[in-house]
Order: structure tokens, then C-alpha cells, then sequence
């Protein structure tokens, strides 16, 4: 297989661009339970969620071949993100 150096680069810029329109969406969408928590004093963060949803993407992880550890800082760091997002919309900053 020899596909050009600038073929592949635009396939990554592609996926990359999905990424962002994707994370853009998962924004909307914390955004939007945020609201719904704080409408029925529901805590921001959930443990017991956060728990199951690292572990099925370790799994999921482990069945597409990437690395669990990679999976596992990216998830906490999208987490930790979009948790930061509800708190500071909360409190009106």
C-alpha cells in the first residue's frame, strides 16, 4: 500500500474535525443536564456513573485495540472538563 503522505494527513484532518463537531455536541448536550439537575437538586457530579461509563470505555477500548490507559486519561479529562462547564454555568460565571 502506498498511499501519499498528504492523503493520509487529510484522512486525519477529517476524523479530526469529526472529533470536534462531536465534542461540540457532548457540550450541548452537559449543558443541558446540567440544567435538568439543578432544576431537581440533583448533585453535579455522580460517582457511580462516572465508575460505569470508564468502565465500559475500558472495555470498549480493550475490544478496538487502543490503549486503556489512553482511553482512561482522555474520559477523565472530557469528564473532568464538562463537569467544570455545569459548575461554572451554576454559579452564573
Amino acid at each position: 500500500m502506498n498511499i501519499p503522505l498528504e492523503e493520509l494527513r487529510k484522512k486525519i484532518d477529517t476524523i479530526d474535525d469529526s472529533l470536534l463537531e462531536l465534542l461540540a455536541k457532548r457540550q450541548e448536550i452537559v449543558k443541558e443536564v446540567g440544567k435538568v439537575k439543578l432544576a431537581h437538586g440533583i448533585p453535579l457530579f455522580d460517582e457511580k456513573r462516572k465508575k460505569e461509563i470508564l468502565e465500559k470505555k475500558m472495555a470498549q477500548a480493550e475490544a478496538l485495540k487502543l490503549s486503556k490507559e489512553f482511553v482512561g486519561k482522555l474520559y477523565d479529562l472530557i469528564h473532568d472538563h464538562f463537569l467544570d462547564l455545569q459548575k461554572k454555568a451554576s454559579s452564573g460565571k
